[in-house]
């Protein structure tokens, strides 16, 4: 597929450019596709079992709740399903409906991707190999792990005004083995030698690394089913009170009272009939259970900044699968700093956050990954009790500086 174009942010607003010849078109311009800002997105794996494709969404609707900590009511996401080795897993691409809304405003009629189909199509190449892919964009980079052609994880990381800098924030999220692996870069034709030159350092020790045009690689983009958040795939993650079968209970019911009248064996109808009284007596109190909580949650929304949703995005990168949040709070404080000359003072904002879970893994190792993250400070966890926590901490930079 050739014409495809990127969107760029400038501000509230996009830009757009061509991958073919790097100029700026109208959002009416010629184009075939529009690839989105991959920093807009979180992007997520996840097993699935033996299922009909029309039960799909729904699976993933649920296993999601689990997985991502963000607000079913403003949260949109698309699939893409993998086979591979005779198992299937999830792709995952989760955003905002807001943010949505603005690409298809934007894009018109044309349809809407993310790197992954293309990379996904290169990884195919190098299936007995483990291998890290970088996508280089203007504005961001999409590094991407592969271990015998199975996708494993996938992370962005925004670009500074320095290289040297993008390698360093892309230094922490790689493995720490990355130079036993297939390092493949992607990037355009005008920035390839000297993202060569400035990779030497962090790449010195490494067997493999090769760089490929993001020209060429944006042509492995050849089918429908590579576009995302067309109208017939968008699943949008409101919670569902009672399913189908639970509204068929009662008829249910009433045909087994019936059926019974004929049998003999009054003593299992009852026991039968006490139990089923009893399981839908635990669902109702888990529907009351989820009322309590989402009541919280929007609480807690009502007090958050413009773009919470970053800092949960980088808050389920760190934790990954291994950990499941049962309690968040974010609030905002007011902190007084002098400032230089004039003895005068300046009154700042801080975003602490609460997180209190359970966790499989080492629940300390996570303050070396806080600490090492650039968006957080004073990460701490005054209390363990074994394998539950509670942390505490600072987010300090992203896109909530732009509020400050």
């Amino acid at each position: 597929m050739k014409d495809i174009a990127y969107a760029q942010k400038n501000g509230n607003d996009f830009k757009l450019f061509l991958f073919s010849r790097q100029e700026e078109i109208a959002p009416t311009g010629s184009y075939k596709a529009l690839m989105m800002s991959r920093l807009d997105f979180s992007v997520m794996v996840t097993d699935i079992p033996p299922v009909h494709p029309s039960e799909m969404g729904n699976l993933l609707t649920y296993k999601l709740r689990s997985l991502y900590p963000g607000d079913p009511d403003t949260t949109i996401f698309d699939y893409k399903v993998i086979a591979k080795n005779k198992q299937k897993y999830a792709v995952l691409f989760i955003t905002s409906r807001d943010t949505i809304d603005k690409y298809k405003t934007i894009a018109g009629n044309k349809p809407l991707l993310l790197p992954f189909p293309a990379v996904n199509k290169l990884a195919k190449r190098y299936e007995n190999d483990n291998c890290i892919f970088y996508f280089w964009n203007k504005n961001w980079v999409d590094v991407s792990i592969y271990e015998k052609g199975v996708f494993k994880t996938s992370a962005a990381i925004k670009r500074e005004k320095e290289t040297f800098l993008d390698f360093l924030k892309m230094k922490n999220i790689l493995p720490k083995e990355y130079n036993e692996y297939r390092n493949i870069f992607i990037c355009f034709r005008d920035e390839l030698s000297f993202l060569q030159d400035q990779s030497r350092d962090l790449f010195k020790n490494t067997k493999h690394v090769q760089f490929t045009p993001v020209e060429d690689t944006v042509s492995l983009f050849s089918q429908k089913s590579d576009y995302l958040f067309r109208k017939k795939k968008q699943t949008f993650l409101f919670y569902k009170k009672l399913r189908i079968e639970m509204l068929l209970l009662p008829l249910v019911l009433l045909i087994c009272l019936l059926f019974n009248k004929y049998i003999d064996n009054r003593a299992t109808y009852l026991i039968t009939l006490r139990k089923t009284l009893n399981e839908r007596i635990q669902i109702y109190r888990k529907i009351q259970e989820y009322n309590v909580k989402k009541a919280r949650l929007n609480e807690l929304l009502a007090q958050k900044p413009a773009d919470v949703f970053f800092l949960l995005s980088e808050i389920s990168k760190i934790f990954k699968n291994e950990t499941k949040i049962r309690n968040f709070e974010f609030i905002t404080k007011d902190k007084t700093i002098g400032v230089q000359g004039g003895g005068k003072k300046k009154i700042i904002k801080e975003y602490h956050f609460i997180i209190k879970g359970v966790t499989r893994a080492e629940t300390l190792q996570y303050i070396e990954i806080f600490n090492k993250n650039p968006y957080f400070k004073n990460v701490n966890i005054p209390n363990v009790s074994g394998n539950e926590f509670h942390m505490e901490g600072i987010f300090i930079k992203g896109a909530l500086d732009d509020q400050q």
